[in-house]
Formats: C-alpha cells, sequence, structure tokens
C-alpha cells in the first residue's frame, strides 16, 4: 500500500482536541468538530498517560485526546463530492486495562 498523500485527505479531526495540530506526516487535524454527543478527555495533563508512548506513531499528540459516550454518539464528515474514500480510524484505549473492556461498533451511511 503506497502512502496517503497529505494534499487528498478530505477531512482529519483529533477527536476530544481542543485545537488543530499537523502532524509529523504533514496531515492537518482539526479540533474535535462535526460531532454529535458523547463526551471530551484530554489526558495530556495526566502524567502516567502523557508520558506513555504509543508503539508505530510519531504522533503521540493525537492519542492524548478522545471522544466517548456510553450511548452513542457520531460525526458528520463533510463529502461535498460522490466517489469513493478511504476511512481511517486511529485508536488508543487509555481507560480499560483488560482485554474486551471497551466494545464498540461503527456504523458508515447504512453499514454496520
Amino acid at each position: 500500500m503506497k502512502p496517503l498523500n497529505p494534499k487528498q485527505v478530505v477531512w482529519a479531526v483529533d477527536c476530544g482536541a481542543k485545537q488543530a495540530r499537523r502532524s509529523g506526516g504533514g496531515f492537518m487535524y482539526k479540533a474535535d468538530t462535526g460531532y454529535k454527543g458523547g463526551l471530551f478527555i484530554d489526558y495530556s495533563d495526566n502524567k502516567e498517560i502523557s508520558q506513555a508512548t504509543w508503539k508505530y506513531t510519531n504522533d503521540q499528540f493525537i492519542y492524548m485526546t478522545e471522544r466517548h459516550g456510553h450511548g452513542s454518539f457520531s460525526y458528520d464528515i463533510p463529502l461535498t463530492n460522490s466517489g469513493r474514500y478511504v476511512l481511517i480510524l486511529k485508536f488508543s484505549e487509555n481507560w480499560h486495562h483488560e482485554p474486551r473492556s471497551r466494545v464498540f461498533n461503527i456504523k458508515l451511511g447504512s453499514q454496520r
């Protein structure tokens, strides 16, 4: 798979983030926007989490914030052109420490 070109990214958001930031790869992540429901958490002030190192990324900031909810929450992604898109989701579990403690579903359009 060839690397993504930052100029081809239609929408990137850092869930829970209060400010926009650019990744080391040149991707511009918007501050948390386009959501309905849920709560946000910024772990950058939590020493245990903020001093952790996530493997396989140089962009630690992406994993310091999150949006979550006990019910459902959603994001409206502003796609203006019909066509084929690639959806990339990045996750980090900062709260639960046991396997299978966090269970969720992703629904894209009418597909689950």
